[in-house]
């Protein structure tokens, strides 16, 4: 008998264990699936970056077009500065603005052409290695073109074209086409639903 007790109570266990084992069902089977959750505090708040960076674009191309206009008058007809200074006389400007137009032209083929190519490529690349790395190097690009026209803004005797060469490492960079489309991107990826709409309407 205490064989057949012992042989009972060792069966009793097993069966209690097999049966704990089938109700333990993994999370999965359960239809539990802990998906990554991004709040808003977690996130960077793109919409802040995105609003400096059109500022400084807003007030900077204002200024530059002057710089050009002035440079152009200065060094290359060689008028004087009382000629130069403002406000400039109607026939003097429309000496002027047809260089100021080339220089501003080639900026702006300069800053279209190249990213618009990069953005096709960018967009894959950010998928497998994330947007923040390429966002950074948008407005690195961006920023290096800005102190580059700060630095020759400093140089009196600066040829205007010379301002054409700040706007490279801007298109090597990406630009702000890049930096819109991974803007977008980001929020889309990091952003619930509910609020998904509003940022992007901001943004």
């Amino acid at each position: 008998q205490p064989t057949e007790m012992k042989n009972y109570i060792t069966k009793t266990k097993n069966e209690e264990h097999r049966r704990l084992l089938r109700s333990s069902k993994p999370a999965e089977d359960c239809g539990v699936h802990n998906e990554p959750t991004h709040t808003r505090a977690r996130s960077t708040l793109v919409e802040l970056v995105m609003f400096m960076f059109v500022l400084a674009k807003t007030l900077s191309d204002t200024v530059v077009t002057n710089l050009l206009e002035y440079r152009v008058c200065r060094l290359e007809l060689g008028l004087p500065e009382a000629n130069c200074s403002e406000p400039i006389s109607p026939q003097v400007e429309d000496m002027v603005q047809p260089t100021t137009a080339q220089i501003i032209m080639g900026r702006s083929l300069l800053e279209s052409l190249i990213p618009s190519c990069l953005t096709v490529l960018i967009g894959p690349w950010s998928d497998a290695n994330g947007r923040k790395p390429f966002m950074v190097i948008a407005l690195a690009g961006m920023s290096l073109a800005y102190w580059s026209w700060g630095f020759l803004a400093l140089l009196p005797n600066t040829n205007p074209f010379i301002f054409l060469l700040p706007s490279i490492p801007l298109s090597g960079s990406g630009g702000s086409w890049a930096l819109y489309m991974l803007s977008y991107c980001y929020i889309s990826d990091v952003t619930e639903e509910q609020a998904r709409s509003y940022r992007l309407a901001v943004l």
